[in-house]
C-alpha cells in the first residue's frame, strides 16, 4: 500500500473521504448499542442529553478533521493545475488500477 507522500491528491481525497465515512460508520456502530444497552433511551433528562452530546461531539471532531485533510489535499490539486491527473476523462481520472 503506497504511503501518503506516494499518492496523488486526488487520491489523497478519496481516501480521506473514505476514512471519515469509515470513522463515523464505526463511531455509530458502537455508540448506538450502547445508547440501547445503557437504556439511555428510557432515561429522558440529562443522562440521555450529555450522552446524545457526547457523541455529537465525537462526531464533529471525526468530520472536521477528515474535511481539513481532505481541504489540504485540494488545495495542492488546485495549486497544481486544473489538468493534474485528469486527461479529460472525467471524474474518474482514467485511472486502470
Amino acid at each position: 500500500m503506497p504511503t501518503p507522500s506516494e499518492l496523488s491528491p486526488r487520491e489523497v481525497i478519496k481516501r480521506q473521504l473514505l476514512l471519515m465515512i469509515a470513522a463515523i460508520v464505526i463511531l455509530d456502530s458502537i455508540a448506538i448499542p450502547v445508547f440501547y444497552l445503557m437504556h439511555f433511551n428510557l432515561q429522558v433528562g440529562p443522562r440521555q442529553n450529555t450522552y446524545i452530546g457526547a457523541w455529537m461531539l465525537l462526531s464533529a471532531l471525526v468530520v472536521a478533521v477528515q474535511l481539513r485533510k481532505i481541504r489540504r489535499a485540494r488545495r495542492e490539486l488546485m495549486a497544481g493545475g486544473m489538468t493534474t491527473g485528469g486527461g479529460g476523462q472525467g471524474a474518474g481520472g482514467g485511472n486502470k488500477h
